[in-house]
């Protein structure tokens, strides 16, 4: 995956539209209380790595639950190396390794970032957990960034290679965490310009593939009642604008979705069939 003009778009689409669900923002507010406590230890790792601090702090509470006992890779005990992927990490020293070692092991790639903007950060957030929805379920946002917001309902890998279209994660994705927090002042950030204090990002155009551009119509018009991955890049464009649709893996064009796509195409000023035709594909992915 490049982090694409396109791409860096949608994350600050996203981001711009995404709220906390009311019953998420306490027990959202409490991880944010204690990343703010800690703020000096992650200041400490993010030094080294060169990386904003809260950023640090979104990957532990996702890594490790906030624990300082484990690993910042993927939450194994710091009495000995990894054992999950990745595995036999940290690769140098012995253990047991303190928290900061084991931290600056695990996010040593992003020294190479030179750039620290919203879509930056969301991008980085969501590598470090893989790109397996974007690649396998399209449908489906990912809950390490997204849930606990408006833009996740239900969906998520629940093992290895494993996806349940009913399943739903019950931790705190990223974004909501960094929304609570910039809501309580506790971080700056403006999803349309850089994280304060650093540049602003130059993301590489996006490939041409076709006269739509990165994902090319697919030549017929997609209609109520239809299936397959045409329909899920659909459905999760719209509701990356903000439309309610509930969907799951498979999902087929639905009432839901032919009134988000009717909405949709009497805001860009299209004949409002409720089809997504080449102009609607256009306008909404292309």
């Amino acid at each position: 995956m490049e982090l694409t003009t396109a791409l860096a778009d949608e994350y600050v689409q996203l981001f711009d539209t995404c709220t906390v669900h009311h019953d998420k923002v306490a027990g959202t507010d409490a991880i944010a209380d204690r990343a703010v406590k800690n703020e000096e230890r992650y200041r400490q790792v993010a030094d080294a790595v060169g990386c904003p601090w809260f950023v640090i702090a979104v990957l532990h509470s996702l890594e490790a639950g906030q624990r300082f006992t484990t690993h910042l890779h993927n939450g194994d005990p710091l009495t000995h190396r990894t054992v999950h992927v990745p595995r036999n990490r940290p690769r140098s020293g012995q253990p047991p390794f303190t928290w900061e070692v084991s931290a600056r092991d695990a996010l040593a790639d992003l020294k190479k970032v030179p750039d620290w903007t919203v879509p930056v950060m969301l991008f980085q957030l969501e590598r470090y957990n893989g790109f397996g929805y974007r690649r396998k379920h399209p449908e489906v946002l990912s809950p390490y960034l997204w849930s606990f917001t408006n833009h996740y309902a239900q969906g998520k890998f629940v093992a290895d290679g494993k996806f349940s279209g009913s399943a739903v994660s019950k931790q705190c994705g990223a974004v909501a965490l960094l929304v609570r927090m910039r809501a309580r002042k506790d971080i700056a950030l403006d999803a349309g310009t850089a994280v304060r204090g650093l540049s602003a990002v130059k993301p590489k155009p996006v490939p041409k593939r076709g006269a739509a551009g990165r994902h090319p119509f697919p030549g017929v018009a997609l209609r109520r009642g239809d299936r397959g991955p045409n329909v899920g890049l659909v459905q999760a464009a719209l509701r990356g604008l903000g439309h309610h649709i509930d969907v799951v893996a498979g999902s087929p064009f639905g009432p839901q979705t032919e009134s988000a796509v009717i909405a949709f195409q009497k805001q860009h000023r299209l004949t409002p069939s409720g089809r997504v035709g080449s102009d609607t594909w256009k306008a909404l992915v292309g």
